[in-house]
């Protein structure tokens, strides 16, 4: 029988050392992968031109989408992907959007642009007054964090709309990173992004036009009140 030397069993318990630590480390990995940082973040945001439109009017919405800070497992930025977005011209509390049934505002067909692309955007108005800004199955791409693009389009404010009058509305979307596989794509391969912003309805020349007479007429019986006050006793 041969018996092996120290100087060989030493090598063979450095060889097992090594050998595990190669297993350990493989076994390891998927879990060390699952753990680090998948992030995947976009951004939209709601502009009004003019931001105050008169009732019976229109103002240009401008919707700004934005590839948030979306890195793989290198830390390295990726892409984006999105398809629709949501825009609730009129709403009576927001996140979500309660539809304000009254629809002060609806869309103006055949107004939309878009410097996102190249997918056809359609608008398609739902029964409560949302519009649906569909890119079809091309959708659009934002470029590495910072990537953004914009669509346009004009809603009118309805003539039987209360002057004066704060509108809220809502904006949202989401993307799907492309971040490279393996390992399988995770839920936060995915984002979401929310807005909401206001516009006011300034005042009609007719309603300021009432709003002068009525001072004016208030102004006239202060006076003929100060008259008959100030009048002596007969």
């Amino acid at each position: 029988m041969l018996m092996r030397t120290g100087r060989e069993r030493t090598g063979t318990v450095f060889c097992w050392i090594a050998v595990s630590a190669l297993l350990l480390t493989v076994l390891a990995l998927p879990s060390e992968v699952a753990a680090r940082a998948l992030e995947c973040n976009s951004d939209i945001s709601i502009s009004f031109a003019p931001a105050m439109p008169a009732v019976g009017g229109a103002t240009t919405v401008t919707l700004t989408m934005t590839n948030g800070l979306s890195r793989d497992l290198g830390d390295a930025n990726v892409s984006q992907d999105f398809q629709t977005v949501n825009y609730f011209p009129a709403c009576l509390s927001t996140n979500p959007c309660n539809p304000d049934p009254a629809l002060p505002a609806t869309f103006v067909a055949s107004s939309e642009s878009t410097s996102c692309g190249p997918g056809a955007m359609t608008a398609s108005v739902m029964p409560d007054g949302q519009i649906d800004l569909d890119f079809g199955l091309l959708g659009f791409q934002l470029a590495a964090s910072g990537g953004s693009c914009t669509i346009s389009f004009d809603v009118m404010i309805d003539p039987a709309a209360m002057d004066g009058a704060t509108i809220n509305s809502q904006a949202d979307t989401g993307g799907t990173c492309n971040i490279p596989v393996p390992p399988a794509p995770p839920a936060n391969y995915v984002s979401s992004a929310i807005d909401t912003a206001q516009y006011t309805l300034v005042p009609t020349l007719g309603t300021i036009a009432l709003a002068i007479l009525g001072l004016l007429l208030a102004v006239g019986s202060w006076q003929i009140l100060r008259r008959r006050q100030a009048a002596p006793l007969a």
